[in-house]
């Protein structure tokens, strides 16, 4: 397989996406071609789970379920069933984002990945933060119950059978809570694991005027360098980084100025620190790598 057939599911949905967001004004036919996007990545890409959960893996090359690419489905299936899509985009969204929300530890640190090659906090940033909380966003605008809801009324503790499907009772670092019908739940509720999260990275370390999130790609559960993954991609992860930091700082109240701070220092990186050299053929181009 050459580098151009690669297929990925990021770029079908977030297709979806924009569909899903302009309706008519980019064309008539905005909900066929948002469902046949969602599809495709449906056929492609996605991964069950156990208690009722779909996921979504990232590329041809590399189909684990990436935080980016997997809360991205839940984040697009909510906006579609909001939109008329159907019933079934509602469910697919609550069980793959209470899928992810195990993804964020106690602490607010989160990984990357929380599947068959188990947990560990830290990573790739884009898919253990920045390009995973606006989907959570997106999901509670688009079905506003998911806002206030308190899952702990339906919590129960794991019996056997369920033990059994799960084939484990740890996922990622938490407790697996599922309901009666053996629905996954999430550990604690959307809006405390995103608060968890988010003051988690705001309480990052700086490194040359910049938190460590901003400048590595690769950051462990201390706010250090991976050494092995020492390379730096900011476009994708500081760019979906400032919609996430915008609307959580919409959707928390407009309170904490420090996340328009660190929505700030995304751009400023990209601006000043990640464009070409101003001389050549594409002086001052923005560019994935920096």
């Amino acid at each position: 397989m050459s580098p151009d057939d690669n297929r990925n599911s990021w770029t079908p949905l977030n297709t979806a996406r924009y569909l899903i967001e302009k309706k008519e004004t980019l064309d008539p036919d905005w909900k066929e071609l948002a469902r046949k996007c969602i599809e495709f990545s449906m056929k492609h890409f996605s991964i069950k789970r156990p208690g009722g959960v779909t996921l979504m893996g990232e590329q041809d090359v590399d189909k684990r379920e990436w935080g980016g690419a997997c809360s991205t489905l839940g984040g697009v299936a909510a906006m579609f069933f909001a939109a008329g899509g159907g019933e079934q985009y509602k469910e697919i969204a609550y069980r793959n984002l209470n899928w992810v929300s195990y993804f964020i530890d106690s602490d607010g640190g989160p990984a990357a990945l929380c599947g068959a090659e188990g947990w560990k906090k830290g990573s790739w940033v884009e898919d253990c933060h920045t390009d995973v909380v606006h989907n959570f966003l997106d999901a509670m605008n688009a079905v506003p119950e998911w806002k206030i809801y308190r899952f702990e009324k339906e919590k129960l503790s794991l019996s056997t059978e369920l033990q059994n499907l799960e084939g484990e009772k740890i996922l990622c670092s938490h407790k697996a809570v599922y309901d009666k019908n053996g629905i996954l739940l999430p550990w604690t509720t959307w809006k405390d694991a995103l608060q968890r999260e988010m003051d988690w990275y705001l309480n990052s370390p700086f490194q040359n005027g910049y938190p460590s999130f901003i400048v590595y790609t690769f950051m462990d559960g201390e706010y250090k360098l991976f050494r092995d993954w020492a390379t730096l991609i900011p476009a994708t992860q500081n760019g979906m980084g400032i919609i996430s930091y915008l609307k959580y700082y919409d959707f928390s109240g407009r309170r904490n100025k420090k996340i328009l701070q660190f929505a700030k220092l995304m751009g400023d990186y990209l601006v000043k620190e990640a464009l070409t050299p101003n001389k050549g053929k594409y002086p001052h181009f923005s560019r994935s790598t920096g």
